[in-house]
């Protein structure tokens, strides 16, 4: 059995391995390491090892909930990007998600709150990238705002030309995002 079988069957019979004043130790389930695994345990025993000592030298992430709304450092990915947007280049590289759903019929109500709570609840979701190169987390604003728009009466071209104006004013304006607006439509029986 490879490293990564073991580690996948030890994960699936969920067993913890740690290290233990530089000794491999774990906690499992009573019956879940049959001596199969004893066995691929004992002979990956070392790597494993290595692999516990490396990630125990990773450095550690600290939180500092005081800190939450202070600026910090983009990553090297959210670097590259900030740079494509500096007007160096002809044409924008500002990078965005749009997305568009076809959902069953739901009360918009529902999705508004769910979006609201995801919103709340994960702080890239509220990321705001600043002229300096550093990012920061905004507040949670409050209530999202959820606009239902019923096309059912619209022909398929009029219904087109209702979406086309949206898009492309998101695509040839794209201003910083704020969570805070849904747009819900009603578009056939």
């Amino acid at each position: 059995m490879s490293l990564v079988e073991l580690l996948e069957q030890l994960r699936r019979q969920h067993v913890h391995l740690y290290l233990d004043q530089g000794k491999l130790k774990y906690r499992a389930p009573k019956g879940a390491l049959n001596e199969s695994l004893l066995t691929s345990l004992r002979q990956h025993k070392e790597e494993i090892r290595a692999l516990l000592s490396e990630a125990v030298d990773s450095p550690q992430i600290e939180r500092r909930p005081q800190s939450r709304y202070e600026p910090f450092p983009l990553t090297e990915l959210q670097h590259a990007y900030w740079v494509g947007e500096q007007g160096v280049y002809r044409q924008a590289t500002t990078p965005y998600f749009y997305f568009e759903y076809d959902l069953p019929e739901q009360p918009l109500e529902y999705f508004a709150a769910a979006f609201e709570a995801l919103v709340r609840r994960h702080d890239a979701f509220r990321l705001q990238v600043l002229q300096d190169a550093r990012q920061r987390v905004l507040p949670f604003q409050g209530a999202i705002n959820a606009d239902l728009v019923d096309l059912r009466d619209y022909d398929h071209q009029a219904r087109q030309e209702w979406l086309a104006y949206p898009r492309a004013i998101f695509n040839a304006c794209f201003r910083p995002w704020t969570a805070g607006n849904l747009t819900s439509l009603k578009w056939g029986e």
